[in-house]
Order: structure tokens, then C-alpha cells, then sequence
């Protein structure tokens, strides 16, 4: 009778598994223009940069540009709010960019025909190591989605169009 407790214990311990250390992990709800949730994206920062693991649904299919941008403010129906990408102010729109990019410029998101996606989005800093508390600042940042694909060099948005949906990151 006395083993049971220690076996709970072991049971609990080895489903847990082995802890990650010096990850952070930040869920964001999207909503669109009209208010409406169209998914999450799942912040999690290490060391070496930020994952965005979107879950999607209610978008049109194709390719739509992605960014964090440097407010947290997200007021429909246009989410200008949300000010212009995040950066230190040094660097030009897009991966292309012979200056260097934003450091809110993400890769985009291929939504499915049937207007879903499920797919994880790699932000790489520039220098120093990434800490999820860079977008946590006094007025927060956010995610926005654009209505049609970012050609990684026009400046200052990638000619990525409307902003179709967008999530506080507090």
C-alpha cells in the first residue's frame, strides 16, 4: 500500500517530461475586422528567436503577409492602431532588404483552400538573443495579418495590402 503513492508520483513525473528551460510561451487570439476569432498563434521565444505557431480558420486561401507590429492596440476595422512593424528604426521593410529587415518581418502564411492554416513561422533577430519581453514594452505589440502576400523588399509593409486580421501580444 505505501508504494502506490510513489508509483502516482513516478507516473506524474515521466508524463511531464524532461522541462524545457528558458522558453516562454505567449497564446494570442486573432480576431478580423468585424470582430470575429479567426484562430491563435502561439508565441514561443528561446535564445535564438520567436515561434509563431498558427491555428487558423475563416481567411481567404492563398498567401498573406505576416508581422508583429509595435503596438498593442488592435481597433477595428482597419487595425491602424497597431502602429507600423517592429524595429529600432535602422532598417528597411523585407528579408530582401540590403539594409536588413524589421524585426517584426515574418515569413508569410499559406492559408488552404478550405481557409485554414496550421503552421509554425520562425522570427530570427538580428544580434543579440531574443526575449519574449521585447514585445511586452508599455503599449504591448501585436500580430497582424495582411490580405495578400509580402514580396520581402517594398517598403514599409512589403506591398502586403489591408489588414485583414490582428492579436494583442500582453
Amino acid at each position: 500500500m505505501r508504494a502506490w503513492p510513489f508509483l502516482l508520483i513516478t507516473a506524474c513525473a515521466v508524463s511531464m517530461g524532461v522541462p524545457r528551460t528558458r522558453v516562454e510561451s505567449l497564446p494570442v487570439a486573432l480576431f478580423d475586422a468585424a470582430g470575429r476569432a479567426v484562430g491563435t498563434v502561439l508565441l514561443t521565444a528561446d535564445s535564438t528567436g520567436l515561434d509563431l505557431k498558427f491555428d487558423v480558420h475563416d481567411l481567404a486561401p492563398g498567401t498573406h503577409g505576416v508581422h508583429i507590429h509595435a503596438a498593442g492596440r488592435c481597433e477595428r476595422p482597419d487595425f491602424l492602431s497597431a502602429g507600423p512593424h517592429l524595429d529600432d528604426g535602422a532598417h528597411r521593410h523585407g528579408h530582401l532588404a540590403p539594409e536588413g529587415w524589421h524585426l517584426g518581418d515574418l515569413p508569410n502564411l499559406e492559408v488552404g483552400p478550405d481557409g485554414t492554416a496550421r503552421l509554425t513561422l520562425r522570427m530570427l533577430p538580428k544580434g543579440a538573443k531574443f526575449e519574449l519581453k521585447r514585445l511586452l514594452d508599455n503599449d504591448g505589440s501585436s500580430v497582424i495579418l495582411h490580405a495578400g502576400p509580402d514580396d520581402e523588399r517594398t517598403d514599409p509593409s512589403g506591398g502586403s495590402g489591408t489588414r485583414i486580421a490582428c492579436g494583442i501580444i500582453a
